[in-house]
């Protein structure tokens, strides 16, 4: 019997999602605590970054308008 036989007569399946396993794996690594002091560190470095970011900006802005009040 010839392999295209079976082929033939088969049905295909098309099966969506994530597997089990795969969810299981998200789900580890989303409860990780390494990974979650990880994260957590580095959002509250960014969340300085940002702070300090918009002192120096607001300082610039603030020097810029004094140059300009004192221009004749």
């Amino acid at each position: 019997m010839a392999i295209s036989n079976p082929l033939h007569h088969s049905h295909i399946l098309n099966i969506r999602g994530e597997s089990y396993r795969l969810r299981e794996k998200k789900r580890a690594l989303i409860f990780d605590p390494v990974l979650l002091n990880l994260l957590l560190s580095h959002l509250r470095l960014l969340r300085r970054f940002l702070e300090l970011t918009m002192q120096f900006s607001l300082q610039v802005e603030t020097e810029v308008l004094q140059k300009r009040r004192s221009l004749p």
